[in-house]
């Protein structure tokens, strides 16, 4: 039968060692409801973002279909009733919920569109605006999950698109020559 015989100093550090032990499983405690915190916080915020822009596309939809429908409206002189509601309607969008979704380049686009509509500008230019704001508007829904904006568009990119409604706001484009 062998007797062990600890010393002193080898009792210390058995100690040491249970204490090192004993923080490491604590720490690994502490690093694993840090991490599952980090992960539930990024699954509520990709639940929120992807919730605001479903919104985002709904009020994009409705500001385009109401662009639309004002541009068609205003080529016929009948029913300036409905043309005047169909403007309050923009522009509820414009002073209310587009103001929390858009980004700079529809900022841009319904600046044009609004001062379009103030300027009285009618038929085929304010057709040509409706449609530059709807490209303005889905080329930012697309940007924003990094989805390709088709660089072929045949309208072009945002920043052609502004300075396309601006030419027209500016009087330098007739109905017949928006290119």
């Amino acid at each position: 039968m062998i007797i062990l015989t600890i010393s002193a100093e080898t009792e210390i550090l058995f100690k040491i060692l249970e204490l090192a032990v004993s923080f490491l499983g604590f720490a690994a405690i502490v690093l694993s409801i840090w991490l599952g915190l980090k992960n539930h916080r990024k699954t509520i915020t990709n639940q929120w973002n992807q919730e605001f822009y479903k919104q985002k596309i709904e009020v994009y939809l409705k500001t385009s279909e109401v662009a639309a429908k004002i541009a068609v409206q205003s080529e016929s002189d009948e029913n300036n009733e409905k043309l005047g509601k169909l403007i309050s309607e923009f522009k509820t969008f414009y002073w209310g919920q587009m103001a929390i979704m858009e980004d700079s380049d529809v900022v841009g686009a319904m600046i044009n569109f609004h001062k379009a509509l103030d300027k009285g500008v009618k038929g085929h230019n304010l057709s040509n605006m409706s449609l530059y704001l709807s490209h303005v508007l889905r080329n930012s829904s697309r940007k924003e999950y990094r989805l390709e904006v088709e660089s072929t568009s045949v309208v072009g990119s945002n920043e052609i698109l502004l300075a396309k409604m601006k030419n027209i706001l500016d009087g330098k484009v007739t109905a017949h020559n928006t290119k």
